[in-house]
């Protein structure tokens, strides 16, 4: 922590170069702009903004998943059914992502994204929790691992993970049923395995975009705005805590 502050104060930028939120700022949001049809694309985010296919795909799971669920449990109406069936439907009928986008950014200001992730974030959870992926887990990381190595190899997981599932409750929800059963496997006491796992939770934070959506867009900047100084502090901050979880970390 002292040397992420300290390079932290060496790379604050002089007072002229500074970039200064200005109070009228605070009360206007910067909303979504749907981007012009490019007559060429020039870059795959370009196609993927205006490509149906991807909103496609995911409302024939959510169909999938709706038909099954009403034709094994009945006309059961729960509020996480109704909210599913409207996300698809959102989904659907905007047709591309960048119109779909623009309507819960609209919609939901500076929380937008975190309320169009969540659902993805259970998704993936169910994928653990209700398929033999968890056991594939345990086994892959009991095969790489040995006791001592065993913290870095989740500390660099969950951080890899971290950018996927930013919410550290969420990313446990996963992670817990093949990772628990891998450290009781090595001889890792559990002590270790949520310290650890608690701060490769942390490790890319500075690097995921989660945190910062209200921030930018009360700002009116991008991610890519910020991006090479949060990468600077990142990889610092990955030698070191690396260092210390492979030769340093207690077995408790």
């Amino acid at each position: 922590m002292v040397v992420v502050t300290i390079l932290m104060a060496l790379m604050h930028p002089r007072p002229e170069k500074a970039f200064v939120v200005k109070p009228e700022l605070m009360n206007q949001l910067k909303l979504y702009e749907a981007p012009p049809k490019p007559t060429q694309w020039g870059s795959p985010s370009d196609w993927m903004n205006w490509w149906p296919g991807f909103n496609i795909i995911i409302f024939i799971g959510i169909a999938i998943w709706l038909i099954w669920h009403f034709s094994t449990k009945g006309v059961e109406l729960t509020l996480n059914v109704i909210n599913f069936a409207f996300l698809g439907l959102g989904i659907l009928f905007h047709w591309r992502p960048w119109s779909f986008l623009k309507a819960t950014e609209d919609a939901g200001k500076a929380v937008w994204g975190i309320v169009i992730q969540f659902p993805f974030y259970a998704g993936i959870f169910g994928l653990f929790r209700f398929t033999e992926l968890s056991v594939a887990f345990t086994n892959a990381f009991v095969a790489i691992s040995t006791p001592q190595t065993f913290p870095l190899w989740i500390y660099w997981y969950g951080g890899l993970l971290n950018y996927l599932i930013p919410s550290g409750g969420g990313e446990w929800a996963v992670v817990a049923p093949y990772i628990v059963p891998a450290a009781k496997k090595l001889g890792v006491g559990m002590g270790t395995t949520i310290v650890t796992f608690a701060w490769s939770d942390m490790m890319t934070d500075m690097i995921q975009p989660f945190w910062a959506i209200a921030m930018l867009a009360v700002a009116k900047l991008h991610f890519r705005d910020i991006m090479g100084w949060l990468l600077m502090v990142f990889f610092v901050y990955w030698i070191i805590t690396s260092l210390a979880f492979l030769f340093f970390i207690p077995n408790w």
